[in-house]
């Protein structure tokens, strides 16, 4: 295991980048629990490994404000302290986390991200009505969710005073500054991903019928979403001044209604430039139609998303997915993302508990009470999420493709930095090659570069040559040899700055 520490990540556009100016690419899992104590922390040290082992090398880290403020202005500490050592942990072996806040799905009944009972409140604020009765003549009988639930959506975007008077929307803001304090001084943090899945409530979902996964809500984004962002984002910098800050859109049900709906969110909303635009895609009509109209689709759908975010200047990352339980849909949802450069996290490694029977279904695990190894995966989708790639480039990425049934990836790279600033001498490109795919050995074919590595590595290292303009890496398997295994998320020049 490597001892070197990771530096922080920004971002130019919609790359991460590194101290050393090279794009930055994270495949990832997301680790969390639906039931109290509401933290996977009782992971098994083998998991971290392992994932590292196979280029996984970030973790969506989820935490419930339910459980970090139990009551208005009462911290659990205790709690806050292992996520933080939860991420700890996960620095030892190179992984990067994207700590973000996470929906429970049933604890409350405010919108199933977790709020805290107290903070669900159902009565118009300044008056004596409820928000139901105040909306009621407009909207009629309609409505999509229970109305308690629609008017704590409102009543939490208004700042509606929680029983101590003081506001919930605050209240929700100040418990994770209180987290993001802590977590400013770890530089394998790669950002905080700030509201999970936030709804229209009553005045949009019903008044307007934009249904949160259903339908596209236009005016519930042009008018509220980005205000609350801003909001968000200003107080959360406060607390943490190194970390990009993520923002949510609306989130749909199906690739195809992605496909068709825009980002109404205005660009440039915020003043602050280190932030980032967080994908949540479910599209589980991926195994309704043939790859190629699937892979279309998928491939419209990021554009709306990734669309807003270069918009924006914004980083990109799709820190939440899953499709079906289809392996040949995976597969083309993985390459679609990879094609693209594009970040990811995956909904969950080790399935999780509570009454989402679908999520222990989605574990990649064979058996989630032992430890994650070779013995203890689903084989077929471990095949899967792990591809060759790089982990880090001294450029900008151009092209990638990965045929899995000959093994041949192909990686293109401008050596132009996507920072601007020149990246310096030591800090090269790291593409990841997976034992998995490669156990008999692989050869390396380069133009542009200088291969620094040994021809057994876990990573082709590569010196950009001094005038090129662009490197392109073939790799193919080989018999006769072997391939190693990662023990640490990044290849050797990691930490170069």
């Amino acid at each position: 295991m490597q001892n070197a520490e990771t530096g922080y990540i920004s971002h130019s556009g919609k790359w991460l980048v590194d101290e050393a100016g090279r794009v930055v690419q994270v495949h990832g899992m997301a680790l969390y629990e639906k039931v109290p104590p509401y933290l996977e922390d009782g992971s098994f040290e083998e998991d971290f490994a392992f994932l590292a082992s196979e280029g996984l090398n970030a973790i969506r880290l989820n935490w419930v404000w339910e459980a970090a403020e139990p009551e208005p202005g009462v911290y659990n500490d205790e709690y806050i302290d292992r996520i933080v050592a939860l991420n700890d942990r996960m620095a030892k072996y190179g992984i990067r986390t994207l700590v973000g806040m996470a929906q429970n799905g049933f604890s409350s009944k405010f919108g199933g991200f977790g709020a805290p009972p107290w903070a669900c409140v159902n009565r118009y604020f300044g008056g004596n009505k409820t928000m139901m009765e105040y909306f009621r003549a407009a909207a009629g009988e309609r409505t999509h969710k229970p109305e308690e639930e629609q008017e704590a959506w409102d009543n939490f975007y208004a700042d509606a005073l929680a029983p101590d008077d003081v506001g919930v929307m605050t209240h929700c803001i100040n418990t994770w500054k209180r987290l993001a304090s802590r977590l400013e001084s770890k530089p394998n943090v790669f950002a905080i991903d700030l509201f999970h899945e936030p709804a229209p409530g009553y005045e949009f979902e019903t008044l307007h019928g934009e249904v949160r996964f259903f339908t596209e809500p236009t005016l519930f984004e042009m008018k509220k979403l980005w205000r609350f962002h801003r909001k968000f984002i200003k107080e959360v910098r406060e607390a943490d001044k190194k970390h990009i800050l993520f923002y949510q859109g609306s989130c749909y049900h199906t690739a195809k209604l992605y496909a068709e709906s825009n980002v109404n969110m205005p660009a440039n909303f915020s003043d602050d430039k280190n932030i980032g635009y967080s994908v949540h895609l479910t599209a589980h009509d991926g195994g309704s139609m043939p790859p190629t109209d699937f892979r279309s689709l998928l491939n419209r759908a990021l554009d709306k998303q990734c669309g807003h975010a270069e918009e924006n200047g914004a980083a990109c990352v799709l820190s939440g997915f899953r499709t079906t339980l289809d392996d040949d849909v995976y597969a083309n949802f993985l390459d679609t993302m990879t094609k693209r450069h594009l970040p990811w996290t995956y909904f969950t490694f080790r399935g999780h508990k509570g009454p989402d029977t679908a999520g222990a279904k989605l574990s990649l695990l064979e058996d989630k009470s032992k430890p994650a190894s070779l013995e203890n995966t689903v084989d077929s989708r471990w095949e899967v999420f792990v591809v060759p790639y790089a982990q880090l480039t001294a450029g900008t990425p151009v092209f990638w493709d990965f045929d899995r049934e000959t093994r041949v990836m192909e990686y293109i790279y401008s050596t132009a930095p996507a920072g601007g600033s020149p990246i310096p001498k030591g800090a090269f490109t790291e593409v990841f090659i997976p034992a998995r795919h490669y156990p008999t050995g692989y050869l390396v074919e380069v133009t542009g570069a200088t291969v620094k590595s040994h021809e057994t590595s876990a990573w082709v290292v590569l010196e950009n040559d001094e005038n090129a303009k662009e490197v392109k890496v073939t790799v193919r398997p080989r018999s006769g040899s072997y391939t190693e295994r990662a023990n640490w998320g990044f290849g050797p020049t990691a930490n170069i700055k």
